[in-house]
């Protein structure tokens, strides 16, 4: 008879546990089961801190309502653009998933609701991701001569130098900011490819410089920077580079570096995208203001500028897929089912950057 009672009040104990679990408990109990970097982490708590858990943290999950769940998705529609109003109903499934884990007597309320869509739209996303080349070489022009530094400041200069080779690279190679912040010295392969070029159909060969990526950098589960594995297989892949100007290019970044990790700061540590894209912001910022002219200018639009100059050049998009490790050709385009090494070598020996010149006024 004791243990019967005993069991109907760890029951009732239970239950009374599962009526009051909050929405907040749960919410904090979402890294015990999904594996997730830090800085994934950080992004699911600055959207649940600003459109979950001020109206609803302290709320019982077993009080929480299809209509609730609706008005935050709508609340971040009428602020943030469509991925982040996805990321916010993201946010709620998880939190449900927590409390089916732990046994809670939930409905399944997240598929009960309609995901509204956003009006806003981010400005990049109205015009092409592109750069003339006219502009990217007066913009890295005057990043040179950015902050006037005095001679003995010599982290400045470095952090400086050391970013403007790092977006020439990757104007060169479209790697994505996090791979190329990881290459090393040994990352480099010199060396030499034949293959038969598209324009004259004659087999060449030419000097050729194998740049394998195999890292990235970013954040863990136990740490907020650090050199990983890259993504996905797709993105593990070895860019070549073969104009001239581009392999003296890499010789110039090699001579200048002065750590294994090519493009670390002065004391060889590791470049977070923050202090990337605040440099870029500072220059940008300066640039317009000495100029006049606003430049949209980022670190991805390197990457993003190769995919434009190949769909306008309408080269096979799954070349470029190849090249810039792509899981799809979605990003590129639809009109080939297939390529080859040769038609990335192509790709690479034969690309023409955007001009001036190729727009009529």
């Amino acid at each position: 008879m004791s243990k019967m009672i005993s069991i109907i009040l760890i029951l009732r104990f239970d239950m009374k546990n599962a009526h009051s679990t909050t929405v907040q408990e749960l919410f904090d109990k979402i890294p015990n089961y999904r594996a997730r970097t830090k800085k994934t982490y950080k992004n699911y708590r600055d959207r649940y801190g600003v459109y979950i858990g001020p109206d609803y943290g302290k709320r019982a999950i077993l009080s929480i309502t299809v209509e609730d769940i609706t008005k935050t998705l709508a609340h971040c529609a009428d602020r943030c653009v469509q991925s982040s109003v996805t990321q916010v109903f993201s946010i709620w499934k998880m939190i449900y998933k927590v409390a089916m884990i732990e046994e809670i007597p939930v409905r399944d309320i997240p598929s009960m609701v309609d995901v509204p869509q956003s009006r806003k739209v981010n400005p990049r996303a109205l015009k092409e991701w592109n750069i003339t080349e006219e502009d990217f070489q007066h913009f890295c022009k005057f990043f040179s001569f950015y902050g006037g530094y005095e001679p003995w400041e010599k982290e400045k200069i470095y952090k400086r130098d050391i970013m403007l080779y790092m977006i020439r690279l990757m104007r060169v190679t479209a790697m994505r900011p996090q791979e190329v912040k990881a290459l090393s010295k040994s990352d480099f392969v010199f060396g030499e490819v034949t293959f038969t070029e598209k324009v004259s159909n004659k087999v060449i060969t030419v000097p050729c410089v194998r740049i394998n990526i195999v890292k990235s950098v970013g954040s863990t589960r136990t740490e907020d920077l650090t050199i990983k594995d890259v993504k996905t297989p797709q993105s593990k892949r070895a860019v070549p580079v073969l104009k001239p100007e581009d392999i003296a290019l890499i010789k110039e970044i090699l001579a200048f570096t002065r750590n294994d990790i090519v493009f670390s700061d002065y004391y060889g540590n590791l470049f977070s995208s923050d202090d990337v894209s605040d440099l870029i912001h500072r220059v940008r910022k300066s640039y317009a203001e000495n100029t006049g002219k606003d430049l949209d200018f980022y670190a991805y639009l390197m990457r993003k500028s190769m995919v434009s100059d190949n769909r306008r050049d309408k080269v096979n998009p799954s070349a470029t897929k190849l090249l810039l490790g792509h899981q799809s050709e979605s990003i590129a385009g639809r009109w080939y089912a297939s390529a080859d090494d040769e038609e990335v070598l192509n790709l690479v020996y034969s690309r023409a950057y955007k001009h001036k010149k190729d727009y009529k006024k």
